[in-house]
């Protein structure tokens, strides 16, 4: 009552906002802890089957046997959070709970603590940086985009599940955005298929503070309208292979082969271009279109010597034809 629910009777999600991972639904971890509280006897171990819940908090005061704490974050335990709030109704005193209270304002302290503490649990390394400050900003610029355009970058895995008012195509996750703008802005449409490779080969490339949020926002935007091109059959699923493809030529063909201009300014103005593109339903259907004869042709020769679509859009050779054609 006094940590988990927010006046109105609601999780308060913004606890978790630092947390590497949001609720991710009843797997079998969490479908665990709830069979764990509903029986009468596992119940009462709950404190020494649950690995407990970590807090980081900013401002902490101890007042005889009670402690005050302000700005705060669960930064580990997300899931037992969750779950012990929605069975809320069936608590009691047999149910205890380890938490551990760590109190810092030493911004590499927490960030420490958050990356150790995740660490005892199958998070990946790249989970753990979903707290560097370039991807909260990422963030905030997508949510604060104008409703037609807006789209929602899933920071963390599943954090807009249990919100109905999220339109799941809209949302993109960082693997999406990390092809798209790859494929757009690091000339690797080929490669993106070999995520882990493109992460780890591109790292200094990727998400680095300095790179301009709209660049991301614009290749996020695109992947949105080519997967709508797609899910409404304006354009044959069986070009879906060559998304890609199709959306470093978009970008082509809006602002050019070269990478986006050094001046955040010019590189700004270069992004509203595409974006204005891609937003525009019938003009982004029309440019496709425009592309699909020459597609049509490199796949066919690609086809001929043997080689099967979903191969041949890892091919380097085939993303270098498809450059060729757009810029001739």
């Amino acid at each position: 009552d006094k940590v988990l629910t927010d006046p109105t009777g609601h999780i308060r999600t913004a606890l978790f906002h630092d947390n590497v991972r949001d609720f991710q639904g009843y797997n079998p971890v969490n479908t665990q802890i709830r069979e764990t509280i509903r029986d009468d006897v596992r119940r009462r171990r709950f404190a020494v089957l649950n690995n407990g819940v970590t807090v980081v908090t900013r401002n902490l005061r101890v007042v005889g046997d009670e402690v005050h704490i302000r700005d705060f974050q669960v930064v580990n335990g997300c899931q037992t959070c969750h779950v012990l709030f929605h069975e809320r109704g069936s608590l009691s005193d047999e149910v205890q709970l380890n938490v551990r209270v760590v109190h810092s304002g030493d911004e590499e302290v927490i960030a420490g603590i958050i990356a150790a503490t995740n660490r005892q649990t199958a998070v990946s390394e790249e989970e753990l940086s979903v707290r560097e400050d370039f991807h909260k900003e990422l963030e905030d610029w997508f949510a604060a985009q104008e409703p037609a355009r807006r789209l929602w970058y899933e920071r963390r895995s599943k954090q807009y599940a249990n919100q109905p008012e999220v339109e799941k195509t809209r949302v993109i996750n960082r693997a999406e955005l990390t092809r798209a703008y790859a494929a757009m802005f690091l000339g690797e449409p080929a490669s993106v298929g070999r995520y882990k490779d493109l992460t780890t080969r591109r790292h200094g490339d990727l998400f680095q503070p300095g790179h301009p949020p709209a660049a991301y926002y614009v290749a996020a935007a695109t992947h949105y309208r080519l997967e709508w091109l797609f899910r409404n059959r304006r354009v044959r699923s069986f070009y879906r292979p060559t998304r890609y493809h199709l959306m470093a030529a978009l970008k082509f063909r809006a602002i050019g082969p070269n990478r986006l201009a050094s001046s955040p300014k010019e590189a700004a103005k270069q992004c509203e271009k595409l974006a204005t593109l891609v937003w525009d339903t019938g003009a982004a259907e029309r440019e496709i279109f425009k592309l699909l004869p020459a597609l049509n042709g490199i796949i066919e020769k690609e086809e001929a010597a043997g080689i099967p679509l979903g191969e041949m859009v890892r091919n380097k050779r085939f993303g270098d034809a498809v450059r060729a054609a757009v810029l001739a």
